[in-house]
Protein backbone atom coordinates (compact mmCIF):
# COMPACT_ATOMS: atom_id res chain seq x y z
CA UNK A 1 0.00 0.00 0.00
CA UNK A 2 1.04 3.50 -0.54
CA UNK A 3 0.63 6.75 0.28
CA UNK A 4 0.78 10.20 -2.12
CA UNK A 5 3.60 11.91 -0.73
CA UNK A 6 5.09 9.44 1.49
CA UNK A 7 8.47 8.00 0.17
CA UNK A 8 11.79 6.65 1.57
CA UNK A 9 14.74 8.26 0.08
CA UNK A 10 15.48 5.32 -2.09
CA UNK A 11 11.28 5.84 -3.51
CA UNK A 12 10.23 2.63 -1.81
CA UNK A 13 7.54 1.97 0.84
CA UNK A 14 7.83 0.92 3.08
CA UNK A 15 10.83 2.03 3.81
CA UNK A 16 13.89 -0.38 4.79
CA UNK A 17 15.23 2.15 7.55
CA UNK A 18 16.24 5.66 7.19
CA UNK A 19 14.34 9.03 7.36
CA UNK A 20 11.47 9.35 4.97
CA UNK A 21 10.98 12.42 2.99
CA UNK A 22 7.44 14.01 3.18
CA UNK A 23 6.52 16.20 -0.07
CA UNK A 24 3.91 18.67 0.04
CA UNK A 25 1.05 16.36 0.83
CA UNK A 26 2.45 14.19 3.16
CA UNK A 27 3.39 17.10 5.26
CA UNK A 28 0.23 18.29 5.62
CA UNK A 29 -1.29 14.94 6.33
CA UNK A 30 1.02 14.36 9.01
CA UNK A 31 0.19 17.84 10.34
CA UNK A 32 -3.12 16.96 10.82
CA UNK A 33 -2.48 13.68 11.96
CA UNK A 34 -3.46 11.29 9.46
CA UNK A 35 -2.62 9.83 5.86
CA UNK A 36 -5.25 10.02 2.62
CA UNK A 37 -7.19 6.94 2.39
CA UNK A 38 -8.84 5.78 -0.84
CA UNK A 39 -11.92 7.42 -0.26
CA UNK A 40 -10.25 10.89 0.08
CA UNK A 41 -8.24 10.10 -3.62
CA UNK A 42 -11.57 9.02 -5.77
CA UNK A 43 -11.45 5.53 -4.56
CA UNK A 44 -7.99 4.98 -6.00
CA UNK A 45 -4.39 5.53 -4.28
CA UNK A 46 -2.25 8.22 -5.75
CA UNK A 47 0.76 7.68 -7.25
CA UNK A 48 4.29 7.44 -5.37
CA UNK A 49 6.76 9.83 -5.86
CA UNK A 50 10.46 9.91 -5.23
CA UNK A 51 13.82 12.38 -5.93
CA UNK A 52 15.21 12.29 -8.92
CA UNK A 53 18.68 11.21 -8.95
CA UNK A 54 21.74 12.07 -11.44
CA UNK A 55 20.86 8.43 -12.52
CA UNK A 56 17.60 9.64 -14.36
CA UNK A 57 19.09 12.30 -17.09
CA UNK A 58 18.49 10.14 -19.66
CA UNK A 59 15.28 8.88 -18.52
CA UNK A 60 14.16 12.21 -17.59
CA UNK A 61 15.12 13.43 -21.56
CA UNK A 62 13.47 10.52 -22.87
CA UNK A 63 9.86 11.12 -21.19
CA UNK A 64 10.49 14.77 -22.23
CA UNK A 65 10.79 13.77 -25.56
CA UNK A 66 8.09 11.19 -26.47
CA UNK A 67 5.51 13.41 -24.91
CA UNK A 68 7.05 16.67 -26.87
CA UNK A 69 6.40 15.12 -29.84
CA UNK A 70 3.02 14.45 -29.36
CA UNK A 71 2.06 17.50 -27.42
CA UNK A 72 4.59 19.81 -29.65
CA UNK A 73 4.64 18.57 -33.12
CA UNK A 74 2.44 21.50 -34.56
CA UNK A 75 4.96 23.93 -32.60
CA UNK A 76 7.92 21.99 -33.34
CA UNK A 77 7.66 19.67 -36.59
CA UNK A 78 9.93 16.81 -36.26
CA UNK A 79 10.44 17.04 -40.06
CA UNK A 80 11.99 20.74 -39.60
CA UNK A 81 13.01 20.93 -36.28
CA UNK A 82 14.64 17.43 -34.74
CA UNK A 83 14.97 17.02 -31.35
CA UNK A 84 17.59 18.11 -29.43
CA UNK A 85 18.50 15.31 -27.81
CA UNK A 86 22.03 16.47 -26.24
CA UNK A 87 20.78 19.59 -25.20
CA UNK A 88 18.29 18.25 -23.19
CA UNK A 89 20.38 15.72 -21.76
CA UNK A 90 22.98 18.39 -20.68
CA UNK A 91 19.73 20.51 -19.29
CA UNK A 92 18.50 17.66 -17.31
CA UNK A 93 22.16 17.25 -15.79
CA UNK A 94 21.95 20.92 -14.77
CA UNK A 95 19.03 21.14 -13.00
CA UNK A 96 19.86 17.56 -11.23
CA UNK A 97 22.53 19.08 -9.75
CA UNK A 98 21.11 22.26 -8.97
CA UNK A 99 20.69 22.16 -4.91
CA UNK A 100 17.96 24.46 -5.66
CA UNK A 101 15.89 22.86 -7.65
CA UNK A 102 13.96 19.57 -6.78
CA UNK A 103 12.25 17.09 -9.57
CA UNK A 104 10.12 14.48 -8.55
CA UNK A 105 9.25 11.29 -10.58
CA UNK A 106 7.30 8.16 -10.79
CA UNK A 107 7.52 5.14 -12.32
CA UNK A 108 6.50 1.61 -13.00
CA UNK A 109 7.95 -1.42 -14.67
CA UNK A 110 8.03 -0.07 -18.47
CA UNK A 111 10.38 3.05 -17.00
CA UNK A 112 9.18 7.06 -15.55
CA UNK A 113 6.05 8.35 -16.04
CA UNK A 114 5.84 11.62 -14.77
CA UNK A 115 7.97 14.30 -13.56
CA UNK A 116 8.01 18.06 -12.32
CA UNK A 117 10.96 19.84 -11.68
CA UNK A 118 10.71 23.26 -9.49
CA UNK A 119 12.27 25.65 -7.35
CA UNK A 120 10.83 27.68 -4.64
CA UNK A 121 9.23 29.66 -7.01
CA UNK A 122 8.68 28.41 -10.09
CA UNK A 123 7.69 24.89 -11.74
CA UNK A 124 10.57 24.14 -14.74
CA UNK A 125 9.22 21.05 -16.04
CA UNK A 126 6.42 18.88 -15.89
CA UNK A 127 5.69 15.85 -18.27
CA UNK A 128 3.52 12.60 -17.98
CA UNK A 129 3.75 9.70 -20.41
CA UNK A 130 1.37 9.96 -22.96
CA UNK A 131 -0.42 6.65 -22.00
CA UNK A 132 -1.41 8.05 -18.44
CA UNK A 133 -2.55 11.69 -20.06
CA UNK A 134 -5.96 11.90 -17.96
CA UNK A 135 -4.97 9.58 -15.76
CA UNK A 136 -5.02 12.44 -13.10
CA UNK A 137 -1.29 11.80 -12.88
CA UNK A 138 -0.11 14.98 -13.47
CA UNK A 139 -3.08 16.60 -11.04
CA UNK A 140 -1.61 13.99 -8.12
CA UNK A 141 2.49 15.47 -9.16
CA UNK A 142 0.83 19.11 -9.17
CA UNK A 143 -0.56 18.33 -5.58
CA UNK A 144 3.34 18.22 -4.65
CA UNK A 145 4.77 21.45 -6.09
CA UNK A 146 4.62 24.87 -3.56
CA UNK A 147 5.56 26.74 -6.76
CA UNK A 148 3.17 29.79 -7.77
CA UNK A 149 4.22 30.35 -11.04
CA UNK A 150 5.52 28.28 -14.18
CA UNK A 151 6.16 29.42 -18.30
CA UNK A 152 3.79 27.51 -20.67
CA UNK A 153 4.01 27.58 -25.09
CA UNK A 154 1.19 29.92 -26.06
CA UNK A 155 0.46 27.20 -28.88
CA UNK A 156 0.62 24.03 -25.80
CA UNK A 157 -3.11 24.46 -25.53
CA UNK A 158 -3.64 21.16 -23.72
CA UNK A 159 -1.34 21.94 -20.93
CA UNK A 160 -2.84 25.58 -20.70
CA UNK A 161 -5.96 24.14 -20.39
CA UNK A 162 -4.62 21.75 -17.52
CA UNK A 163 -2.89 24.56 -15.92
CA UNK A 164 -6.39 27.11 -15.93
CA UNK A 165 -8.36 23.98 -14.35
CA UNK A 166 -6.01 23.93 -11.38
CA UNK A 167 -6.25 27.93 -10.71
CA UNK A 168 -3.09 29.09 -12.89
CA UNK A 169 -3.64 32.17 -14.27
CA UNK A 170 -1.52 34.09 -17.36
CA UNK A 171 0.05 37.42 -15.83
CA UNK A 172 0.11 38.90 -19.40
CA UNK A 173 4.29 38.49 -19.54
CA UNK A 174 5.21 36.94 -22.89
CA UNK A 175 8.87 35.43 -24.07
CA UNK A 176 10.28 33.99 -26.64
CA UNK A 177 11.61 29.95 -25.75
CA UNK A 178 15.11 29.49 -26.38
CA UNK A 179 14.18 26.51 -28.97
CA UNK A 180 14.10 27.39 -32.41
CA UNK A 181 11.29 28.37 -33.72
CA UNK A 182 11.35 30.34 -30.81
CA UNK A 183 7.60 30.35 -30.19
CA UNK A 184 5.84 32.41 -27.76
CA UNK A 185 5.58 31.64 -23.96
CA UNK A 186 3.84 32.56 -21.21
CA UNK A 187 3.88 33.48 -17.64
CA UNK A 188 1.21 31.98 -15.26
CA UNK A 189 0.98 32.25 -11.82
CA UNK A 190 -1.30 30.10 -9.38
CA UNK A 191 -4.15 32.36 -7.88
Amino acid sequence: MSWPGLVSPEGDWPPEGGPLILTHSGRLAQEVGRFPSPATTGGSMAAMFRRATGSDAVGLRDLEKAANLVALAHVFPPEQHPYPDQLVLDRWREVLADPDVTTLVSEDDEGLTAFAAFDEDTLLHLAVRTNQWASGLARTLMAEVPSTRLWCLAENHRARRFYERLGWRPTGKEEPETFVPFPVRLEYELR
